[in-house]
């Protein structure tokens, strides 16, 4: 089931403030090696700027409400705690 964002209650709200709703977050160093490439795929293949900020919020955008807890603790125990 594919909800709309604005169907999603975690993002009720979010266009108008976004701004003071903005935080910054640490990302693993792979994960960040392969935003850059994807950015740069992108930009490519669209012939515009195509920020890696944007990247990585249309993966929350797309995928977040999917995002199960077992998700989390898989990558807990597969991801992070292994590196």
């Amino acid at each position: 089931s594919h909800h709309h964002i604005k169907q999603h209650p975690y993002f009720i709200g979010v266009k108008m403030k976004t701004k003071d709703l903005s935080k910054t977050y640490r990302i693993r160093g792979e994960f960040v090696e392969v935003i850059r490439e994807t950015s740069v795929d992108f930009i490519v293949e669209t012939k515009e700027r195509v920020e890696e900020a944007d990247v990585i919020n249309a993966l929350i955008y797309k995928y977040l409400h999917d995002l199960k807890a077992k998700d989390v603790t898989k990558y807990i125990e597969e991801i992070k705690k292994k590196g």
